[in-house]
């Protein structure tokens, strides 16, 4: 809710209510160099926190594609992990897009 002292990280951090990980999962795929996710319980429910760091390149108007990792245990304790990427598209608006139409702009 705001600007906050300077802070020194290298890599952008999206820290979230434990309720939000949906929201801060879709900021993320909005930055163009991805951040970390951090959930804090200590964080409001309905909040999402972006703390850019030195590698913040800025964000797209349109969201990545969202990445779903599954991993498995066989049979011996051998591990494998699946990545795949689903085209997803989601009617939840977080805040406001960079480049999108905001009403509140048209305040008289």
């Amino acid at each position: 809710m705001g600007d906050t002292d300077p802070q020194d990280h290298t890599r952008t951090l999206v820290r979230f209510a434990p309720s939000e990980r949906a929201g801060a999962e879709l900021i993320v795929r909005y930055l163009r160099a991805g951040a970390d996710l951090v959930e804090d319980p200590d964080i409001t429910d309905g909040l999402v926190e972006v703390i850019t760091g030195t590698d913040y390149s800025g964000v797209n108007t349109e969201p990545a594609p969202a990445t779903t990792t599954t991993t498995t245990t066989a049979a011996g304790g051998v591990s494998s992990t699946t990545s795949t990427t689903e085209a997803v598209t989601s009617t939840t608006r977080y805040g406001i897009v960079p480049g999108a139409d905001d009403p509140a702009n048209d305040c008289r």
